[in-house]
């Protein structure tokens, strides 16, 4: 029945008690046991340790959540999304990914690309940096309140008066890893760690989005040198310290569409390295498998030749018939009188 999936079946069975984590649009992951209540292929049906959960964490269709189960003192999680759900406690969902070590981030991450555009790291002081995305988000409300053009120019045309330009950088379709609370993505110099940037994002959503945020520089790893054409970059990780949650719902909303896309064109036959080092490998040829088709097999060639025995019998006995065999006794009886 699960011969599709062979990286769930050491890890989820019916009964099984597993840990869910569903995101808030706080940022927030509020976590949660369940019971499987039903295991087939890469979906589960499970049942949420709670009647109802609390106000603030909505769970629909299409939402990315994640599964962990411990193994040997170790937890292990893997992506999933709700496919259905079933009242307030049951949620069909389908697992995706690898079984990786849990890692108790904030938010959920995707690697993709798309284009977006950042600044030169802001030397200013971060109050005056923040305040600067504050006027951007009022100029953005304006727009949204349907203010005239005119307006909108003039307090655009103060903004731009009061702060010095930017120097912007274009990142067209360069990988990125993206999630709710940052994004990291390599670069061909190192950035002093707490740098501050403006960045814009350009969401292919439909209709589609521009996210203004501003990022701080939260990690940047060693470099590397690439083995193509000796260039070094640097893989730096940015955290969005200013985000409006309209635009932090719309970057979630991209990660579960892209997330959904990738479902569809995934194979069956997914390769997967297990990290659970005790599970029994499958190696060779899948013997269960051949003994159960040929046991099939012959079964049919069973059912076939007791069916063609029956019909030679039919054959030879001749089609009987009542009637003419009831009028060939009266007629005999007859004769007879």
């Amino acid at each position: 029945m699960n011969q599709k999936f062979p990286e769930y079946q050491p890890f989820f069975h019916k009964g099984l008690r597993i840990e869910i984590g569903i995101p808030q649009p706080s940022g927030d992951i509020f976590r949660d046991w369940a019971i499987i209540k039903d295991y087939q292929e890469d979906t589960i049906l499970v049942q949420l340790s709670r009647d109802y959960l609390p106000a603030n964490v909505k769970v629909n269709v299409s939402s990315i959540l994640d599964a962990s189960v411990r193994i040997d003192q170790q937890i292990y999680t893997c992506t999933s999304i709700v496919t259905e759900r079933q009242g307030e406690r049951n949620l069909r969902i389908r697992l995706f990914g690898l079984l990786t070590l849990k890692e108790r981030r904030q938010f959920f991450r995707l690697e993709c690309t798309f284009n977006f555009r950042f600044t030169d790291p802001d030397l200013r002081l971060r109050e005056e940096v923040e305040a600067e995305w504050q006027n951007w988000r009022q100029l953005e409300l304006m727009k949204l309140q349907g203010y005239d053009d005119f307006s909108v120019a003039a307090r655009q045309a103060e903004h731009q008066a009061n702060h010095p330009p930017h120097v912007w950088h274009d990142s067209s379709n360069i990988p990125i890893v993206l999630g709710g609370g940052g994004m990291g993505f390599k670069l061909d110099k190192r950035l002093k760690p707490e740098s501050l940037l403006h960045m814009e994002l350009y969401l292919p959503l439909s209709p589609p989005r521009t996210i203004h945020t501003v990022a701080e520089v939260a990690y940047v790893l060693d470099p590397v040198e690439t083995s193509e054409n000796s260039t070094v970059y640097y893989r730096t990780g940015f955290k969005f310290i200013r985000l409006e949650e309209r635009d932090r719902d719309d970057v979630f909303r991209y990660i579960s569409q892209m997330q959904l896309i990738r479902l569809r064109e995934m194979s069956e036959n997914r390769p997967f390295q297990s990290p659970y080092d005790k599970a029994e490998k499958r190696q060779g040829v899948d013997w269960e498998r051949i003994l159960l088709r040929a046991l099939y097999v012959l079964l049919v060639v069973a059912v076939c030749l007791w069916i063609g025995k029956l019909l030679l019998a039919y054959r030879e006995r001749g089609n009987t018939n009542e009637i003419k065999t009831i009028y060939e006794k009266s007629l005999k009886k007859y004769r007879k009188e």
